[in-house]
């Protein structure tokens, strides 16, 4: 008897069918699996290369630090940053923040290439002040001549105007050399009516000239690449520079102005360096001065803050003034004059916001949070 194939054959075609389906199912599965992993794939990447944006934005406020501009900021008031890195795709952009006088909060959101992802980290910065130790109002490590109309107070002053509190105990007047080190250590001037302080003046056989040439342990070169102001020398008349209401800072002659404590250039407290010896003819200015020679200065100068020179100090004329610290190294032990009408008065306050002012900033942590959205 014959077998019927007919049946077979049906169902060979069915089972055939079916797992074509299924294969297909699969490999349909598959795809979307694939498919799946792959948009996964993207967004871990581009999620990842947002916080490295964010991260990279934050710690560039810190490595670009500006002291100009941030140094300066009002507390509460958020200043606003930008950038691109130099390699790869993406942005970054955010604000800083000043929440206290040495505080910032950073925040800076990062993007990826495609600007699909977006993540958000926090920085705590503190700014480190450049802190001075002078131990008196002024330093002088040669021999010094002091007129008889001019004066050296220890005792901590207030600068005009300012809005401070006197907070340290009086330092020496005038800190120098043993007289047996150095012949004619001060001569034209003695007794309390040019010499204030406690002591009027103190003798201190451990003053060498590095530790004259250096404030909270940067030498001369370290000062130099911190300066706002880099000046080759010669002859000065420095004095605020203003166009409008903006202070301009780019001035070289611009040291801020310790007059008008609320104009534009009252916050202004720069490190000002010269490679040699500097003449200033008159003005004013605040912060930190630092010269690399000798400074001569010919009357009418004010300066509040803090002043460093490597060689000599020669001051005549009248109405020089200043308040803070000086602090003369005397490489070369040549004679110091202070003559006319010069007065030097140790000031705590000047010093505090002359440090702020040329102050870098310190990271805390290196990521206060992040966020992912």
């Amino acid at each position: 008897m014959k077998r019927s194939t007919g049946n077979q054959e049906g169902v060979a075609l069915l089972l055939t069918l079916v797992a074509l389906v299924i294969l297909g199912g699969l490999t349909g599965i598959a795809v979307l699996l694939g498919l799946g992993e792959n948009l996964l794939g993207r967004r871990y990447v581009g999620m990842h290369q947002a916080l490295g944006n964010a991260e990279a934005g934050a710690l560039h406020v810190v490595t670009n630090w500006d002291p100009t501009t941030y140094n300066r900021l009002p507390v509460g008031q958020p200043q606003s940053f930008s950038g691109k890195p130099p390699v790869g795709p993406g942005s970054w952009g955010g604000t800083l923040t000043r929440m206290g006088n040495l505080m910032f909060l950073v925040v800076a959101e990062g993007v990826d290439g495609k600007r699909s992802n977006r993540q958000r980290t926090g920085l705590i910065i503190r700014l480190n002040p450049l802190r001075a130790d002078p131990q008196a109002a002024l330093t002088n490590r040669g021999a010094i001549e002091i007129g008889p109309s001019s004066s050296i107070d220890g005792r901590d002053h207030i600068p005009a105007g300012w809005d401070c509190q006197i907070t340290e105990t009086p330092l020496a007047g005038l800190r120098v050399a043993p007289a047996a080190q150095i012949t004619n250590v001060i001569s034209g001037c003695s007794g309390p009516q040019c010499l204030k302080g406690a002591p009027p003046v103190l003798e201190d056989s451990s003053l060498m000239v590095p530790e004259l040439t250096r404030i909270d342990g940067q030498g001369f070169e370290s000062l130099m690449e911190l300066a706002n102001q880099v000046i080759s020398g010669g002859s000065l008349h420095p004095g605020p520079r203003v166009i409008g209401e903006t202070c301009v800072t780019a001035a070289r002659d611009n040291w801020g102005d310790p007059y008008v404590t609320t104009g534009p250039c009252g916050d202004y407290f720069p490190l000002v360096y010269s490679t040699g010896d500097l003449q200033l003819t008159g003005g004013r200015g605040q912060g930190t001065l630092v010269v690399d020679g000798d400074l001569s200065i010919g009357g009418g100068f004010h300066f509040v803050g803090l002043v460093l020179v490597r060689g000599t100090l020669a001051s005549s004329g009248t109405g020089n003034r200043f308040e803070g610290a000086v602090m003369v190294a005397n490489a070369d032990l040549d004679v110091s004059r202070l003559l006319g009408t010069t007065t030097v008065e140790y000031s705590s306050c000047a010093l505090e916001r002359a440090g702020i002012g040329s102050g870098r900033p310190e990271v805390l942590q290196e990521r206060g949070w992040f966020l992912a959205y």
